[in-house]
Order: structure tokens, then sequence, then C-alpha cells
């Protein structure tokens, strides 16, 4: 039992390893892309159309793999090719786009590193339930998370630091980190072919997603990423030209933010148990467009480091409530547990989907109004403020029961 449990743990972190390799590319395009754009591409409008090109390909392409890849029957080809293949192809788009100096090529490049790291990104949601028994998923999406919020701090931090010493070397240990975890889970870790499908999916299954709570959840949940990524996607040149500050510094402070959302996550989780999520995530939302607006007034870099840290605790508490949150409102939505787990895999889909949708339309946005406003960057805490607060009214159309019913209903088996 002890060596099976042994092995299970070691899937698990080289599982990890793939998370780890994609969140370091999510994290590297949110410290560098803008920055290396804006040399090339001195228009803060025409550099968020080319950022929007993240959100458009998971729009299109996270429901497409995970579509094709749920269908697949062939272990090789249902999860492993996504990592296998694509993150290795970012990795090298990711490269070129720093290494070369042409307006097109980097564009290309970055555009296939955008398509790339969003294909691999259902299938390799998906593929956890597949070898995980349903007792330890739990456990195991805490290693995972672990693992992919280590990728997003070696961009914020490591590789920064790394990068003011040589730029270079830092854009090519980003290329390879994001390769090697792709090879790495796809060479190690196992595709049980007794798990693969038996019969081909329905697209109607998924209908009750599109609909009731669902329907309000998923544009609140849109709404939250537009705000975030209205402040991710500028925030490096904001630190740069507005507060006269460094690369190094930009990463550090979203070093600051990814380590208070890792401790907060724990007390959210617990919060959960007590309190109505539905008011949990409009504090979240208030909370954060608040600090969208203090964020006019930040005139230094200890300043950003202060009000970022705190907007952690925010954006924590809406990841860990939401997570939880929507498959509760899955299971009220099927009213059946076994309906339920047979819809995960469409929640994924469509968490991906709605997520894409705030990275096509967050850094258009904000860099028209950075246009508009002759290039003043605060712009995007303006965006963040409005999408904050109207999060926070949609989420009010949701209709849950009461604490004290939930508590009796879902948590009667852990008391």
């Amino acid at each position: 039992m002890r060596e099976r449990q042994s092995s299970d743990l070691r899937q698990t972190h080289w599982l990890g390893m793939a998370g780890l390799s994609r969140n370091v590319g999510f994290a590297a395009n949110k410290v560098f892309a803008a920055n290396l754009l804006q040399v090339i591409l001195p228009a803060p409008f025409l550099i968020g159309l080319i950022l929007g090109l993240e959100g458009f390909f998971g729009l299109v392409l996270n429901p497409l793999t995970g579509y094709w890849s749920d269908r697949t029957r062939r272990p090789w080809l249902r999860r492993k090719v996504y990592v296998m293949v694509c993150l290795p192809i970012a990795a090298v788009a990711w490269w070129t786009f720093c290494s070369v100096h042409h307006v097109l090529f980097a564009v290309v490049a970055l555009a296939v590193f955008y398509a790339f790291e969003q294909a691999s990104l259902s299938p390799y949601q998906a593929w956890m339930p597949e070898i995980t028994p349903l007792e330890r998923r739990g456990i195991v999406s805490g290693y995972l998370n672990f693992w992919w919020q280590i990728g997003n701090l070696l961009s914020f931090l490591v590789i920064p630091i790394l990068w003011e010493t040589n730029h270079s070397i830092a854009y090519l240990l980003t290329g390879a980190l994001i390769a090697a975890g792709g090879l790495l889970t796809g060479l190690l870790v196992i595709e049980r072919p007794e798990r693969a499908v038996r019969e081909k999916p329905s697209l109607r299954s998924y209908r009750p997603l599109l609909f009731g709570n669902l329907r309000h959840f998923f544009l609140f949940q849109c709404l939250s990423w537009i705000a975030f990524e209205a402040i991710a996607s500028f925030f490096t040149l904001f630190t740069v030209k507005d507060l006269h500050g460094t690369v190094l510094d930009s990463g550090l402070i979203m070093s600051v933010f990814t380590a208070v959302v890792v401790v907060v996550s724990l007390l959210s989780g617990a919060l959960y148990r007590r309190m109505a999520p539905k008011w949990l995530l409009v504090v979240a939302a208030l909370g954060f467009g608040i600090l969208g607006l203090i964020g006019y007034s930040v005139q230094t870099v200890s300043q950003a480091f202060l009000l970022v840290g705190v907007a952690g605790v925010f954006w924590s508490l809406n990841m860990t409530v939401s997570y939880a949150f929507v498959a509760d409102l899955l299971r009220r939505a099927v009213s059946d547990d076994r309906a339920a787990n047979q819809l995960s895999g469409g929640l994924y889909g469509m968490s991906n989907v709605v997520q894409s949708v705030a990275l096509l339309l967050a850094a258009p946005i904000v860099g028209a109004f950075i246009r508009l406003l002759g290039g003043d960057y605060r712009a995007m805490f303006a965006t963040s403020a409005v999408a904050s607060f109207v999060a926070a009214l949609v989420i009010l159309a949701v209709t849950a029961p009461r604490v004290t019913e939930r508590v009796e209903e879902d948590i009667a088996d852990v008391i």
C-alpha cells in the first residue's frame, strides 16, 4: 500500500511539472511581453490588441482541444500529446519573440506562443481526474496548485533577477523551463487506457452550464478576470514609465501578490465553510475595486508593493471561493451528484473560455483608454475598478441557499 501511495505521489508531482512550465510562460508574458513590444511598437492601443491575442486563442482553442481530447480513445493522443508537443513549441516561440527585433516576426512568434500555451490547457486539466481516485483529488489538487504557484514565482522573481544580469539567458531559461515541464509530464505520467472514454460525449449534456445561477456566476468570473487582467497586462509598463521603477521591481511586486494569494487561500477555504459564499465574492469584488480606485494615487514603487499585496488578499478570496462555489452551483443545477461529476470537465472548459474572453477584452480596452488619456497607464486602475464593481452587482443575482442550509447538507459528513 505504501509503495502504491509513493508511486501515486510521484505521479502527482510529475503531473505538476507541466502546470509549472505553463505558468512560467503565463507569468513571463505578464512581466516581459508588453515591455518588449513597446520597444519595437510604441503604441499602447496596438500593444493591447496584440496582448489580447492570448484571450482570442484561449477562447477558440480551449473548448476545441478539450472536446477533441475527450473524444480520443488512444491514450498517447488523448492527453499526453498536448503537453509533449504544445509546450515545447510554445517554448521555442517565446524565445523567438524575445530574440527578434522585427515587428512582424515578433508578433507572429508571440501569437504562436499564445496558441500553443492555450491549446495545452484543457486536456492537461482533464488529465488529473483520470489518474487520481476520487478520495485523493483534494490532496492532489493541493500539490498541483503548489507547483503551479512555483511556476508563477519563477517568472515573477527568479527570472527578472537573472534578467537584470543577462537578458538573453533569462529568456533562454524561460523557454527551457516551459519545454522541460511539458516533456517531463508527457514522458513520466501514465495514461490509463481503461479510463478512456467508451462513448462520445453529447454537446447537449453541457446545457446546464449556460443557464440560471451558473450563467450569472460565469459572467461574474469574466468581469473578475477583466479586473485582474486590466492591471496585469500593463503593470510592468506602469512600474517602469509612471513609477520610474525597473522590470525587476515589477517582478518583485508580482511575487508579493502571488505569495499573498497562496497564504490567504487557506483562510479563504475556511471562510467558505462558515459564511455565505455569494457574500464572500461580493466582498472580494468590492475590495478589489476599491483598491483599483486607490491605485490612481500610487506614486512610488513602495506604495505599489503595499497596494498589490492587499489586492492579493481579495483576489485569493475570489479564486478560492469561486472554485468551490461553482461546483456547488453545478450540483444544484443538475440535482444529482453523479450527473454533476460527469459535467466537471465542462466546467474546466467553460472557466477557461471565460478567462479567455477576459484576456481578449481587457488589454485592448485598457490600451485604448491609455491612448485617450495621453499615455497615462493609471487608466488600467479605472478599468479594473469598474469591472470589479459590476461583478459585485452580478453575483448578487445568484440565488443560493443560506449558509445554515448549506452546512447541514454539505458539511454533515465532515462533522
